[in-house]
This record gives C-alpha cells, structure tokens and sequence, in this order.
C-alpha cells in the first residue's frame, strides 16, 4: 500500500484567502488545497471535507471488505464487495480486475 501522509487530515481555512481551503495531515503540514472558483464556498468546503475524511474512509473500505470476506452472502447480490475493491484500488493505485 502507498504511504500517505499521516492521519487524521483535517480541513483549515486560509487566513489570508477566504476562498482557499487547506487540508493538513496530523502534524499540521499542508498536504493539498481546495479553491473556490465559482463562488461556490460551501461546495469548496464540502469537498475539502470528503478529501480530509480520505485517511478514514479508505481504512473503513478496507475493514469492510475483510469483514465481508467472511459473510459472502452479504455483499455478492449488491455488488458491495466489487465496490469496496475499485475504492481501494482507486485510492492506492492497485490495479483491479474490476475498474
């Protein structure tokens, strides 16, 4: 698996730019920024948000899918395991026979 910056990540405004949203890792280093073009401010928010929520929802994703590999039953008419393993394939660059 890739190594990503430290988590949690989390979501700071800019104090010099209203528009710009931050997203710092664990030790406040700034990993990635979220621009308001369109004012669109909650958007922006919202996104910067889903992005800082990423470290967590991936590890969710892959707690799931191990808990599922137990319990087929569970997820093979919803398609919730396909779904499981494209997110984790998108978030670590591992190819998957399902993209």
């Amino acid at each position: 698996m890739n190594k990503f910056s430290i988590g949690p990540w989390k979501t700071a405004h800019s104090h010099s730019h209203e528009y710009i949203r931050y997203i710092r890792d664990a030790q406040g280093e700034h990993i990635a920024h979220v621009l308001d073009l369109d004012d669109a401010l909650t958007e922006c928010t919202a996104n910067a948000r889903l992005i800082a929520a990423a470290p967590d929802l991936l590890a969710a994703c892959i707690e799931a899918l191990s808990l599922f590999d137990d319990y087929p039953e569970c997820y093979e008419s919803a398609g919730t395991h396909e779904r499981l393993t494209v997110a984790i394939a998108r978030a670590t660059g591992i190819e998957t026979i399902y993209t």
